[in-house]
């Protein structure tokens, strides 16, 4: 089922990608200002999913290989950016 917009619910599809939130969001050392737009993002997200080829913005890019990946997150200082940001 589509909403009008083309998109997934997200109520439809569990992604690892809603259902880990959380606990990325712990683990990180943001700002309250980049925290705050995160959690945004992430509502976005949840709300609207992964856009699809009916939207007009999209309708070049198929998402699909990005929403099929197993993403897991990278081992505890693999990549520390604040280790080299400014």
């Amino acid at each position: 089922m589509t909403s009008a917009a083309g998109t997934i619910p997200s109520a439809a599809v569990e992604h690892p990608l809603i259902s880990q939130f959380g606990s990325f969001a712990n683990a990180r050392r943001d700002s309250n200002r980049v925290m705050a737009l995160r959690r945004r993002a992430h509502e976005l997200f949840v709300e609207q999913g992964f856009p699809t080829t009916n939207q007009e913005d999209w309708r070049f890019t198929n998402v699909a290989p990005v929403a099929k990946a197993a993403f897991r997150r990278a081992a505890a200082g693999a990549a520390d950016i604040h280790a080299t940001w400014p």
